[in-house]
């Protein structure tokens, strides 16, 4: 279902950081950290380190958003 998504995300994101260094985190567990920051409330900095570090997932989120 958010295959789709994930794909023209994939197409739209710059495939470096500015620093020129490649991406380190797989985008399907940045979208299931705001998924699951979306469902709890939690405040970002408690986003459990299963996912990727608050700050990556929030710049994604914010970038997306």
């Amino acid at each position: 279902m958010i295959e789709p998504t994930l794909s023209a995300w994939r197409k739209a994101r710059l495939d470096r950081r500015p620093t020129g260094q490649p991406a380190q985190v797989e985008l399907r567990d940045v979208f299931n950290a705001i998924l699951y920051v979306n469902r709890t409330g939690i405040p970002w900095k408690y986003l459990p380190h299963d996912f990727p570090n608050h700050g990556t997932v929030y710049a994604y989120y914010a970038a997306w958003r």
